[in-house]
């Protein structure tokens, strides 16, 4: 069954559920150990600047521009 609804009640209650669940806290946990494995494995067949930087572009804490400078 499909449900919709405009209701921005429902649809905050719904959110406050999945979040006091956890889920959103898994889900973006399970995502970090994917990306480091798939960053490890990149590392391990020796490396592909592209593909990296398509990682970094999907990444929720993407690593620091090399050429960029951190705040004193």
């Amino acid at each position: 069954m499909r449900q919709k609804t405009r209701d921005e009640s429902v649809k905050q209650y719904a959110a406050n559920l999945i979040l006091e669940s956890g889920s959103f806290a898994y889900t973006e946990a399970y995502l970090a150990s994917l990306e480091s494995q798939i960053r490890m494995e990149i590392d391990h067949l020796g490396g592909n600047p592209k593909l990296s930087s398509i990682m970094d572009a999907l990444s929720l804490n993407p690593p620091p521009h090399p050429n960029s400078h951190s705040p004193a």
